[in-house]
């Protein structure tokens, strides 16, 4: 469970480390624009897709998946669409989970797509809750949001800025490892961080057109130290369901009891 665990915080929590005032280095004002821009972007825009690959850095680990997302508005909600599926599968293997949210309200279907139809599995409901969509999860960690406004850079990185390409390093390494060892210790005795950097490229309107993420991470216990290493990459693509997919999907709230 450990080991399961400290895999799935890596993905989810790498690099999503406190903020603090009064930090060095502060970040040029033209990445701060850059990365504002690519958040303000992703969470108005009214239709998104992308796609993300992750693959573990140890070629002797099989941990390669992908999953993409769809999100749309409509009919006065907003949907989200996310399919995934490990990189030997099929795509009609794949899973899903269908977000519809209306107001705080998110109801949310997850099933599995075969070949030609959608098969619901199961579903729950979240109340006084936002879906965020995988771009601006992706950017959040970089940024300094505070009560929904961006204040700036997350100070924990520098970064560096090359025309449309930015990149981000962790600055603090051992605050950082006090952190996360806080946050997610349990039973773990030490988390050493070997790489937490990203790359971020946009396109000419500013939106994200791919982000790079590779950590590295080792985690210790009383008995043995494992580490576990990934490089995620988000693509933005075009729209990938059709019209009558999508009536399919929001037909699957009908059925619901």
């Amino acid at each position: 469970m450990k080991r399961w665990k400290a895999g799935l915080t890596v993905a989810l929590l790498a690099g999503m480390t406190g903020c603090a005032p009064m930090r060095q280095p502060v970040a040029e004002e033209s990445v701060v624009h850059t990365l504002e821009t690519a958040y303000r972007q992703a969470k108005d825009a009214k239709e998104s897709a992308y796609r993300m690959e992750t693959a573990s850095l140890d070629v002797q680990m099989d941990t390669g998946n992908w999953q993409r997302e769809m999100m749309w508005e409509e009919g006065g909600a907003t949907y989200e669409y996310i399919e995934y599926a490990h990189k030997d599968l099929p795509g009609e293997d794949a899973g899903f989970t269908l977000s519809r949210q209306q107001e705080n309200t998110c109801l949310t279907i997850q099933g599995t797509r075969t070949e030609d139809d959608f098969l619901m599995v199961s579903f729950w409901v979240d109340e006084n809750t936002q879906k965020a969509g995988m771009a601006v999860s992706a950017l959040e960690p970089l940024l300094d949001v505070q009560d929904g406004s961006v204040r700036g850079v997350n100070p924990d990185y520098t970064f560096e800025q090359d025309g449309t390409v930015i990149r981000a390093r962790l600055a603090d390494r051992a605050r950082a490892e006090e952190e996360a060892l806080n946050r997610e210790g349990d039973d773990l005795v030490a988390i050493k961080i070997e790489r937490d950097e990203y790359e971020i490229a946009v396109d000419a309107q500013g939106a994200l057109q791919r982000m790079k993420h590779v950590v590295a991470r080792t985690y210790e216990d009383m008995d043995q130290a494992w580490p576990i290493s990934q490089e995620s990459t988000i693509t933005k693509t075009g729209s990938f369901l059709s019209t009558a997919e999508r009536a399919a999907l929001i037909g699957l709230f009908d059925e619901l009891p």
